[in-house]
Parts: C-alpha cells; sequence; structure tokens
C-alpha cells in the first residue's frame, strides 16, 4: 500500500514539475517579449517596475532550473534533490511575499519618483551627446504611446533640448512624424496634446500589476508542490525504512 503511494505521488509530482517547467518557459518568452517592446523604456527613470520583462524572464529561467531539480528528484526518488526542491520553493515563497508587502507599502512613492525623472530627463538630458540612451527611450515612449512632454508638448519650450525656444518639439511629438516636423512647430494640432507622465505611470502600474498576478499564481503552485514533495519525501523515507 505504502509502495503504492509513493508510485503515485511521484507520477504526480513529475506532471508537476513538467508543468512547472513549460510555466518557466512561458514566462521566460512573456518576458522577452516585453522585453523587446518596452526594455528601452527602463532609461527614462530609476523605477525598476518599468519594465518587468527582466524580472518576468529571470522568475521563468529559475523556476527551469528548480522544475528540473524537482522532476529528476521525483523520477529517481532521490531524497536530497526533493528536500532542495522543498527548501527553494520555500525561499521563493518568502521573497514573494516581502516583494508584495514592499509593494503595496511603496506604491504611492512610485508616482513622485516617476514624475521627477521625466522632469530630470526632459528637461535636462533629452537630445545631450551624453544620453543618447534617454533621448532614444523618450521618443520610443512618445511615438507608442501617442504623448509629447511630461504635462503636454509646452514641457519642451523650457528644456535644454529647444534652448528655450517656444516652437521646438522632438519629431517623435508630431502625429505625422517627418524631419523637422517638431521645428519649427508650425500648430499646436501637428502633435500629440497628452502628457507622457500618465502614459509611464500607467505602463508601470501595469507591469506592477503583472508581477502581482505572477506571484499570486506562483504561490499557489509553489504551495501545491511544496506539499507533495515533503509527502513524498516522508513516503520514501517510510518504504526505506520497511525495507
Amino acid at each position: 500500500m505504502c509502495s503504492c503511494t509513493v508510485r503515485c505521488l511521484k507520477y504526480f509530482v513529475v506532471f508537476f514539475n513538467f508543468v512547472f517547467f513549460l510555466v518557466g518557459l512561458l514566462l521566460i518568452g512573456v518576458g522577452s517579449w516585453a522585453e523587446h517592446k518596452y526594455g528601452d523604456l527602463a532609461e527614462i527613470t530609476t523605477v525598476n517596475y518599468v519594465s518587468a520583462s527582466r524580472l518576468v524572464i529571470a522568475i521563468g529561467i529559475f523556476i527551469v532550473i528548480i522544475a528540473l531539480c524537482g522532476f529528476l528528484g521525483a523520477v529517481m526518488l532521490n531524497k536530497c534533490l526533493l528536500v532542495f526542491f522543498f527548501v527553494i520553493l520555500w525561499l521563493l515563497l518568502i521573497l514573494e511575499v516581502t516583494g508584495a508587502v514592499l509593494g503595496y507599502v511603496y506604491a504611492e512613492k512610485v508616482k513622485e519618483e516617476i514624475m521627477a525623472d521625466m522632469h530630470d530627463v526632459v528637461f535636462n538630458k533629452y537630445g545631450q551627446t551624453d544620453h543618447e540612451g534617454k533621448t532614444k527611450a523618450v521618443d520610443l515612449l512618445q511615438e507608442q504611446e501617442k504623448c509629447c512632454g511630461v504635462a503636454n508638448y509646452t514641457n519642451w519650450f523650457r528644456s535644454k533640448y529647444s534652448n528655450k525656444i517656444p516652437t521646438k518639439v522632438p519629431d517623435s511629438c508630431c502625429k505625422v512624424k517627418t524631419v523637422n516636423c517638431g521645428n519649427p512647430l508650425k500648430q499646436e494640432s501637428d502633435v500629440y496634446p497628452k502628457g507622457c507622465f500618465e502614459k509611464l505611470a500607467d505602463i508601470v502600474y501595469d507591469n506592477l500589476f503583472i508581477i502581482g498576478c505572477v506571484c499570486i499564481a506562483m504561490i499557489i503552485v509553489q504551495l501545491l508542490g511544496m506539499i507533495c514533495s515533503i509527502i513524498l519525501i516522508r513516503k520514501i523515507k517510510q518504504v526505506k525504512m520497511i525495507s
């Protein structure tokens, strides 16, 4: 009877880790896609969640490695590998809960940091030779999100880029982008009316929501994996004692 229970648990843990492995690969794929689309925006702000893609990729790689350990431990009925699998899941669970609590506590400060960083980039760093990465990131944000400046396009008139010329904005602000379409700016309707601060903040909070959903799903899956692995470890020990 005990041997049959061990066999059933073994197959279940093997199946669990196979699914866990596929989840890891899925996260790597989704994270890579998100990094390609939003990765450059990390140049604009010091807020790490502007591109959750790197964190999702890291979690995916970690899951793949842990799933392989759990899979081998279950197939070989190796107690050491299963204990290692359990401990890593436990540590990961603690990190996820800690991260969720810190994210909730500091959520209100995120917008303040985004605002300060955007002001610095738009007014002081855009278009400067030693800040090409930030220039590229702002252009990408304005083109993708159809926005201009921090609050609106007039922010550019007080920037180093325009040299306080009240008719100069980046070409990425133009609804129809052509060379020098923003210099000189002929009429207000030629550029996007909304600022980029709210757009970037939305991207950050959307990514925070994605991270939160991933963490909740991971916690549920991890708890199930931890319960099954610890039961299997105990059953392996019982079988060895009997034999």
